[in-house]
């Protein structure tokens, strides 16, 4: 039997790859349906490889010091007794962080919006005040009053129409508390047993498919090194920016430096978003104390945010990604689209992985096309960036 030709079989992959796409365009509600429930699956896998990741920056330090510490040990469970007490430290260390960033925040935001609250009819008078010297036409006092009444009025509706969500918003924040918990139990097993885990899925490659693993195991090995980057430049970027907060926030003698500091410290480990999720209720707080001032954070924030993107981000953490600002957002958008949260810490580190290898591939062939005798007519190919 004739071997198909190389343009037959190229017609026939275009061909499938065409059907392939209109039978997921006709379908597409049930392709977003499949999508979303193996998202659900593995979204406690995800969070746990993502909190893996997190703890074992410091547990490998902490392992190292105490395998040291017990150098002259000769206990046969000493590598065991140093791993466990490391990622106890290190889980201990985590939980504190987010502790302390609750325990700061919360009083603080509760006592705000109670503020709000209590002075909400001085400022409401103010206002009225303000517009009848100002506006007389605007007739605010009225407008308000009627507000009040709709709003009365529609609070029956809004009960009503929020009373069958109410179901559905338990089962989701259920389905969250129990996800978190399974990704901790999970993060915990994975970095308790990470060597083994390892060297028995090399194993599983080798032996049952060792061309596949001479592909695999080396991708496998680089998203490691990306992702332990990223996170390492994640955590040492976060942190330089909370301290450049509290300096700034410090020499122009706003208030709440040490609590907004941290905050934006602990929300700046997310990419891109996290300073801004830091900002937002920081600002509050700041606003019910005092607006000039809340006004003046916002410049400051405004101003440290693109020192920190043109100047600090670049250098801690662009140099272990290797992507510009375009491909960071697309892995953000469909990273936090499946995942969230913890799908923008994946899906940043993939993506780069998947550049790092397209390009490569795209280099070698074009090597590739460039030793081979040129064809009559032809024009190089374009170089790859």
């Amino acid at each position: 039997m004739n071997k198909p030709s190389h343009n037959t079989c190229r017609m026939l992959g275009l061909i499938a790859f065409a059907g392939l796409t209109l039978g997921v365009v006709l379908n597409w509600d049930a392709v977003i349906r499949l999508f979303s429930g193996v998202s659900s699956v593995f979204r406690p896998i995800i969070i746990a490889i993502v909190i893996a990741f997190f703890i074992n920056l410091p547990m490998r330090m902490l392992e190292r010091w105490l395998m040291k510490l017990m150098g002259r040990t000769k206990s046969k469970h000493k590598e065991t007794i140093c791993r466990a007490a490391s990622m106890l430290l290190s889980f201990l260390a985590f939980l504190a962080i987010l502790t302390l960033a609750v325990s700061l925040l919360y009083p603080q935001l509760r006592d705000s919006i109670a503020l709000l609250v209590h002075n909400l009819p001085a400022y409401e008078a103010n206002l009225i005040e303000w517009s009848q010297t100002y506006l007389p036409d605007l007739d605010l006092a009225t407008r308000i009053s009627e507000g009040y009444a709709n709003l009365l009025e529609g609070i029956p509706k809004f009960v009503s129409t929020l009373a069958p969500h109410l179901y559905s918003f338990t089962a989701s924040a259920a389905s969250v508390v129990t996800d978190s918990v399974i990704a901790l139990v999970l993060s915990f097993y994975f970095l308790i047993s990470k060597d083994k885990l390892v060297w028995q899925i090399k194993t599983v490659f080798t032996t049952y498919a060792p061309g596949v693993a001479k592909r695999v195991l080396p991708i496998a090995s680089m998203l490691n090194d990306k992702f332990r980057k990223f996170l390492g430049g994640q955590l040492t970027e976060a942190a330089i920016l909370g301290m450049l907060c509290f300096i700034g926030m410090s020499i122009l003698g706003l208030p709440y430096a040490p609590l907004v500091s941290t905050l934006v410290g602990v929300t700046a480990v997310i990419p891109i978003f996290g300073a801004l999720i830091g900002t937002i209720p920081s600002a509050f707080i700041i606003l019910m104390d005092n607006p000039l001032q809340s006004l003046i954070f916002i410049i400051f924030i405004i101003a440290l945010q693109q020192v920190e993107g043109n100047f600090i981000y670049p250098r801690v953490v662009g140099d272990s990604i290797g992507l510009s600002g375009l491909w960071v957002l697309l892995a953000v958008i469909i990273g936090g689209g499946f995942w969230g949260i913890p799908g923008i810490f994946v899906g940043i580190p993939v993506m780069s992985a998947v550049y790092d290898i397209v390009r490569g591939d795209l280099k070698r062939r074009q090597r590739k096309k460039e030793a081979a005798p040129p064809l009559k007519g032809g024009t190089n190919p374009p170089q790859v960036p």
